[in-house]
């Protein structure tokens, strides 16, 4: 019964239940310094341990490289004798590559998958892959907690 309990549980909820006994600590004590302190000490550790807000752009700027090359790309086919020079297009590419060079983690688990199918599975794939989940859910908790704060 216990178990089917907390496999119905959002991968959240470890995190949320620390925000919401820290906000119960908040009002049963709101003039307690160590209340804030802890308060504080928790912000701190879930703002570290989320995925950076730069990290989250990634995949959304390469996005928007890929729509500006395209544009230029159908621009030519509209001037004749308009080309784009070798630089230019490689200029585009490392772009783009730059926003993408870290890979999502679809993209790892994928590769774990693979590396299932070849019975080595590579310790380092799975730090990533835990870092990587770590990182997401706290910044998806900061967020939620914000919009909660917000809205209270």
């Amino acid at each position: 019964m216990q178990l089917e309990q907390l496999n119905k549980l959002p991968a959240r909820w470890p995190l949320e239940q620390g925000y919401r006994q820290l906000r119960q600590l908040d009002a049963l004590w709101p003039d307690n310094p160590q209340v804030r302190a802890l308060n504080a000490q928790w912000r701190k550790q879930r703002e570290l341990s989320a995925l950076s807000t730069e990290a989250l752009n990634g995949y959304a700027q390469a996005q928007s490289q890929l729509q500006r090359l395209s544009a230029q790309l159908d621009a030519l086919d509209e001037r004749k004798g308009r080309y784009l020079t070798g630089s230019e297009l490689k200029t585009a590419v490392y772009g783009i590559r730059q926003s993408l060079k870290e890979p999502p983690l679809e993209e790892l688990l994928r590769q774990l998958e693979e590396q299932k199918q070849t019975g080595e599975v590579s310790p380092t794939l799975l730090t990533q892959i835990d870092t990587r989940l770590n990182q997401l859910l706290n910044r998806y908790v900061i967020l939620l907690d914000t919009k909660v704060e917000q809205s209270q």
